[in-house]
């Protein structure tokens, strides 16, 4: 069976079905992540860093509103699955399109499969990994999409 890691999005086989990382190279950046991102002081650091931004002015209806200028092939950044308008899901990724159609054919990682949508937009957001995930945590928990929860 394979699986997508939900650290490098990179497919491998996997031997037991409750895992999600493909290396001890990305097992180790979960567990640093995964601890940074449950204390009082990065959530103060991550809300520091994107209130009064632009993107603290995100809201569900203007994610429905974006225009898909160009198809989002290798772009990197965060995208939102809505249903019925409603949404369900924030994620990011260093390719938009790639990851989306990983949704699509119901091989989610972390728990993602069986999402239930019907459109996604997405933002550009260039930058590396530890910055894309602190702005997907800060949209999660300002828009608190179903799925992220």
């Amino acid at each position: 069976m394979k699986k997508i890691c939900d650290v490098c999005e990179n497919e491998f086989e996997i031997l037991d079905k409750s895992c999600h990382l493909c290396s001890n190279q990305c097992r180790i950046q979960w567990q640093t992540w995964n601890s940074y991102t449950k204390t009082k002081e990065t959530d103060e650091k991550i809300n520091k860093k994107f209130k009064n931004s632009e993107y603290d002015k995100i809201t569900k209806e203007t994610l429905l509103g974006l225009c898909k200028i160009k198809r989002p092939e290798n772009i990197t950044g965060i995208y939102f699955l809505f249903k019925d308008r409603e949404l369900v899901y924030i994620g990011c990724t260093d390719n938009i399109m790639r990851r989306v159609a990983q949704h699509s054919a119901d091989k989610g990682c972390r728990g993602t499969t069986g999402k239930d949508w019907d459109y996604f937009s997405f933002i550009e957001y260039n930058k590396e990994m530890k910055e894309r995930l602190e702005l997907e945590l800060f949209l999660i928990r300002k828009l608190k999409p179903i799925y992220n929860h």
